[in-house]
């Protein structure tokens, strides 16, 4: 009988013991995923993990791009069953995704490599998936919640129904890192923190069906 490999997450508390709220007592194997294993880990604004690498399909291996939710399940509501493969080449050869990045409009940045062989050349590839999750909307479709002025010098307000203004707010910039957390004031204002720099950023909250990435200008 042969073996079958499958790659597997753990999530540690500060004093290094397991985390019992992240899959099994702390740890996920990933059992949809055969024989091969994970390269990188990027966590997104409210906290879901989007992952890369590559996956064996019986004769060689495809990228691959994963997100799980912040409980190590898989995200079903991306690519198939929360993974998504890809293959350029012949399907005896090796291929593996690579870095991660949040692109400016809320969609997936991943490098890659794609060969004809084990033991052959390789190729650099870049790809880019849609995440479901932008920070846009399509034209003729107004997104339940907004911020205006939109540039502005430090302050905002919210426009949405009352009971989205209470949700705690994600800030992120452009490389996904978080730089602040904030909540909206009762008039619906919102105070962005004194040590943003001027730039583009993200503001997230954890509903994220109701109440989407948006993306917002801060002037000098």
């Amino acid at each position: 009988m042969g073996v079958v490999d499958h790659p597997f997450l753990a999530k540690l508390n500060g004093d290094g013991s397991y985390d019992p709220t992240f899959g099994s007592a702390g740890v996920q194997i990933m059992t949809a995923i055969h024989s091969q294993g994970i390269s990188e880990l990027f966590i997104l604004p409210g906290g879901q993990i989007l992952m890369s690498g590559q996956a064996s399909n019986g004769v060689g291996t495809d990228m691959l791009i994963a997100r799980l939710h912040a409980d190590g399940s898989f995200d079903t509501g991306f690519g198939t069953e929360g993974v998504t493969r890809t293959l350029i080449g012949s399907p005896a050869g090796w291929e593996s995704g690579g870095a991660l990045a949040l692109a400016a409009d809320g969609n997936y940045i991943m490098t890659g490599v794609t060969g004809t062989s084990f033991a052959g050349t390789s190729t650099q590839v870049l790809l880019k998936y849609l995440s479901g999750n932008l920070a846009g909307m399509a034209e003729g479709n107004s997104p339940p919640v907004h911020f205006h002025p939109n540039p502005t010098s430090g302050q905002l307000w919210v426009s949405a129904p009352g009971a989205l203004r209470s949700l705690g707010l994600h800030i992120v910039d452009l490389d996904g890192r978080s730089v602040g957390n904030v909540n909206p004031n009762g008039d619906g204002s919102v105070q962005l923190p004194a040590s943003l720099q001027p730039g583009t950023y993200f503001i997230s909250s954890t509903d994220h069906a109701r109440f989407p990435p948006q993306r917002i200008v801060l002037m000098p």
